[in-house]
């Protein structure tokens, strides 16, 4: 099979254009306050070189971070080497306080795999999903699918990296995982897309497009329950996150129409933006959209433990959520939104020059304050704080008070083009972020460089 990186396998799922922040806020958002007097700085900043697509990053209580993603042909984890079974392979890494790697491990597959997303338990058991085609091996567990599309997977580890358990579901056609989520029981959701139809242990769905699906499972992996929406042709489950008492939320993309339960969502134009609310039983409470006539993407979704849901992602020209309209700079900006968990906006910005820019990640501290990251081009001004990129595209790593108010905003990077694309934060609410990188890239005093793509884990000290 022709080698593929992972963003060319994002066309059945994903791969929607990238976009990216100037900060503009609604006219009825609040009066910025003053900013923080302490400015973020580096705490580390740590790579693996090779063909490696870095997606998803969290931290246990520890303080110790996980990293997931794929690798095509050989990737050097600091003292580790990781080799491909085909083309994209999938990759674990774990690594201290401090950046130094504790273990890396791999999936191997005939085909090509990816993990899109990871979530980490109470006891530091770090869990996986995303997609494979072919005949994969976790650990002592071998997986394969049949020769038509892709299989979704959701597989446990360790805390030492030894597989626990792994599970698929696959159909006639394709089906990827992009997001999982874990509640304080340790059950696990899963949100994604499958076409045709999609096997998950007894229960089969079906659908004539692409159709977003929710999973739930125990700890153990025995499969609760999954839903779907309505029969549609192109809806994509991007994000999901849950709250203490289980209740879901996802986030992700649609065009045409979108149904879940008896409400319908109709998109203005193109791609339109989605959130969704479901019991944690999986049933439906409420649907919102938002969008414009051109392409409008939700990529991220983030609960602040008392009543704020937040999305991330990008618009090109407008996009309104409920009353509000913002207004993009250039191609595409981005966008952060904060929901009641009855589905109200509070309020909307946006950010971006006239390039393009994208938001891929956020999260949440216990105050409620927000934390994004994805790329932007040239200069780009959040609020009264301006970000200069070093080269193309650089990272961006922001953080916004729950009234949506600029705190602080960092970059990093190179002449290339470098993407955030996970980020966690630990006990103390510091954040680390994950991504792409291409032959070097600036973080605060530290370079990192890399033959041709690498991978960077960063960790940041506000």
């Amino acid at each position: 099979m022709k080698k593929k990186h992972l963003w060319a396998t994002y066309v059945l799922f994903t791969s929607i254009p990238l976009f990216f922040f100037s900060c503009k806020k609604d006219p009825t958002s609040p009066i910025p306050r003053p900013q923080e007097p302490a400015k973020p700085i580096t705490s580390f900043a740590s790579k693996a070189t090779g063909e490696i697509y870095s997606q998803s990053v969290a931290v246990d209580k520890s303080g110790n971070t996980y990293v997931a993603g794929s690798l095509y042909g050989t990737g050097t984890f600091q003292t580790t080497v990781l080799s491909s079974a085909g083309n994209n392979d999938i990759f674990i890494a774990k690594y201290d306080s401090t950046g130094q790697l504790l273990w890396a491990k791999i999936a191997g597959c005939t085909g090509q795999a990816a993990a899109l997303d990871i979530a980490i338990d109470l006891s530091g058991n770090p869990y996986i999903t995303g997609y494979f085609f072919g005949s994969i091996t976790f650990g002592t567990t071998t997986m394969t699918t049949h020769d038509k599309g892709l299989a979704m997977y959701v597989a446990k580890y360790n805390a030492d990296g030894d597989l626990q358990w792994a599970q698929k579901a696959s159909g006639d056609g394709s089906i990827s995982a992009e997001s999982i989520a874990l509640d304080k029981s340790g059950n696990i959701y899963i949100t994604g897309s499958f076409h045709t139809n999609a096997t998950f242990g007894t229960i089969t769905l079906t659908s004539t497009g692409y159709t977003v699906f929710i999973a739930k499972y125990t700890p153990s992996g025995t499969l609760l329950w999954v839903k779907t929406a309505g029969d549609e042709l192109a809806s994509y489950g991007k994000d999901i996150a849950v709250d203490n008492e289980g209740t879901v939320y996802i986030t992700g993309i649609f065009k045409y129409s979108l149904t879940f339960g008896s409400t319908t969502l109709t998109s203005k134009g193109k791609e339109d933006v989605f959130i969704a609310n479901f019991t944690t039983d999986g049933e439906f409470q409420w649907a919102k959209s938002a969008g414009n006539t051109e392409e409008d993407y939700g990529y991220s979704i983030a609960l602040d433990g008392s009543s704020g849901v937040y999305i991330a992602g990008s618009f090109n020209k407008t996009i309104t959520f409920d009353n509000r309209t913002l207004t993009s700079n250039g191609w595409a900006d981005m966008f952060l939104v904060k929901y009641t968990t009855s589905g109200q906006v509070q309020w909307a910005i946006s950010a971006g020059t006239d390039s393009q820019e994208n938001a891929f990640a956020i999260t949440t501290d216990p105050s409620g304050n927000v934390y994004a990251t994805g790329y932007f081009y040239n200069t780009i001004s959040f609020g009264n704080e301006d970000l200069t990129s070093n080269g193309s595209a650089d990272i961006f790593v922001i953080k916004y008070n729950p009234m949506g108010n600029i705190l602080w905003a960092k970059n990093a990077g190179g002449a290339n083009m470098d993407h955030g694309r996970g980020i966690a934060l630990d006990e103390d609410n510091n954040p680390y972020i994950t991504g792409l990188f291409i032959q070097s890239a600036i973080f605060g005093d530290t370079i990192l460089t890399s033959p041709n793509e690498g991978m960077y884990l960063w960790r940041i000290v506000p």
